[in-house]
């Protein structure tokens, strides 16, 4: 088994994202519900149920619009904590985004994980230490509230990319290779992370007008 199958992730041809949702399966999260500080990290509510999140685009990209937040952040925002195989959860509250590690998730003992909001409109994130392979998928979750969604049009999914090169802050777009399918529960998106570095909560492809 490789790395990317213990991190939860199947591979299949890309489809249309109406396709997708006809097709798989909601990804079952948990949501956390307890902020670590900067220096330490608090037990997940519970562990991730198991079931894998679908993973597209192999071996190519896509420009992907990023979901608009109410109001842009002005700088990266930061939040960073060490954690062990208890697992636990890691967050930036002003901007309602909690990401859990599962317990036994982790490639070693102990790491030190680090979540950065980058500045902007768009909901993106990136994590460290970049190229991180998990046991278990990690879930991301961000409540809508504050964001510009709109469940008449927007289809969210969350995107991966591999570095701040391919976001494009002035069209709000970023070029993914990767497409998660979303579980939307309590006023929050959540997909699942089988590994590091950059994710965002798209609203669809720009390179479907």
């Amino acid at each position: 088994m490789n790395n990317e199958d213990q991190a939860g992730i199947f591979r299949f041809p890309a489809v249309r994202l109406t396709r997708l949702a006809r097709v798989l399966g909601a990804v079952a999260v948990a949501a956390a519900g307890a902020a670590c500080s900067m220096e330490t990290a608090t037990s997940p509510v519970s562990d991730v149920g198991g079931e894998r999140a679908a993973n597209i685009l192999p071996g190519t990209e896509r420009l992907a619009w990023g979901l608009a937040r109410t109001k842009a952040t002005t700088g990266p925002l930061t939040a960073s904590a060490r954690f062990t195989a208890k697992g636990g959860t890691l967050v930036i509250r002003e901007l309602g985004v909690t990401l859990t590690v599962p317990a036994n998730a982790l490639p070693r003992d102990t790491m030190t994980i680090t979540m950065t909001a980058l500045p902007g409109a768009m909901v993106v994130y990136e994590f460290a230490p970049h190229g991180t392979v998990f046991r278990k998928p990690l879930v991301l979750s961000h409540k809508l509230k504050g964001t510009k969604y709109d469940p008449t049009k927007d289809g969210l999914f969350g995107g991966y990319f591999t570095d701040s090169k391919k976001v494009d802050h002035l069209k709000k777009q970023v070029r993914i290779s990767e497409m998660m399918t979303p579980f939307i529960a309590n006023g929050s998106f959540n997909f699942n992370i089988g590994h590091f570095s950059g994710w965002m909560v798209s609203s669809g492809f720009a390179d479907e007008m």
